[in-house]
């Protein structure tokens, strides 16, 4: 019988979609206490795991002596050393496309929590402070211009909520995307996204090329006032160039569900107000799961059975 650990703190539904899909074929071992790198140790006997955001290095990968698949819950795969893993002929799967509704709808509920300060109101009135409401006006969204920097799965669903929202959408992507025809949706260059929207939000993978891609020089193209949304990966964004930004009210806000490092316990975001914080959990909605771990065990299975018959 294979053997298939979970390099990651999953809840009870999670665990009998795992149970259902693969304990036929394979002993399942939870690894819950694993968050930064995975030691080679703890997965030296088995055949794949399933892998939330811990790091698998080339240390972890040349130690893992039977591994052969590693099944990442999610789209980005830049916490595992994917060249390691092509080296010693292990497959990487992740899962496009499975969390692209719960990540649009993560976006759009940061940018209203933003723009329309409902955590300083929250606050506000748990404290008894009714009349001091005067101080956090809202903007409406009908109108406003998006700019969207990553037309991928993700991208597209943000962009249809958007004009459900009755909002101009703005994209750059590494080229224009031929079959997006659509009234009031038009491809742009990233310093026009930047300088025309009233709110950018980030969809791409963190690589090489997008490490900082929104920087201090990036930031200035922006509109004072608007409002900047990631939850795609942390080290997109220069997080001290935001920081300034936003205390200095350079731009209006941020919504913020990625970290350069992760879990965060302490960070200088936490003194402001015009920033909404979330612990990464953009996909974390129970349809998500579902769909994740489906394809996730299904992948796993295929490779560990079929493909080496």
């Amino acid at each position: 019988m294979y053997r298939v650990g979970v390099i990651e703190n999953v809840n009870k539904r999670s665990q009998n979609i795992i149970e259902a899909n693969l304990g036929g074929v394979a002993e399942i071992i939870y690894k819950t206490n694993i968050y930064d790198i995975v030691p080679a140790k703890e997965i030296i006997d088995m055949d794949a795991i399933i892998l939330g955001d811990a790091k698998v290095t080339k240390e972890t990968i040349v130690g893992a002596n039977k591994l052969r698949v590693i099944g990442r819950l999610g789209v980005g795969i830049d916490n595992i050393d994917t060249e390691a893993c092509k080296q010693k002929g292990i497959v990487v799967v992740n899962t496009p496309g499975e969390n692209a509704i719960s990540v649009a709808e993560h976006v759009f509920g940061l940018i209203l929590a933003v723009s329309r300060r409902l955590t300083c109101l929250d606050k506000l009135i748990r404290e008894g402070r009714w009349k001091e409401k005067i101080k956090y006006e809202g903007i409406e969204l009908f109108g406003k211009t998006i700019g969207i920097i990553g037309m991928g799965a993700i991208g597209k669903e943000v962009m249809r909520i958007a004009l459900g929202f009755g909002m101009n959408v703005l994209y750059n992507d590494i080229e224009e995307n031929k079959n997006i025809q659509r009234e009031n949706v038009m491809y742009a260059s990233l310093e026009s996204v930047l300088s025309k929207s009233d709110i950018v939000t980030l969809h791409v993978p963190l690589t090489q090329k997008t490490y900082h891609l929104i920087n201090r020089e990036k930031i200035k193209l922006m509109k004072q006032g608007a409002i900047l949304i990631n939850t795609a990966r942390g080290a997109i964004v220069d997080e001290d160039a935001l920081y300034d930004a936003l205390s200095e009210g350079l731009i209006g806000g941020a919504g913020i569900d990625v970290y350069t490092s992760e879990p965060l316990y302490t960070h200088k975001f936490f003194k402001l107000e015009n920033v909404v914080l979330t612990p990464h959990v953009g996909d974390f909605t129970k349809e998500a799961q579902d769909r994740i771990l489906m394809r996730v065990c299904s992948e796993i299975k295929k490779y560990l059975i079929f493909d080496s018959n």
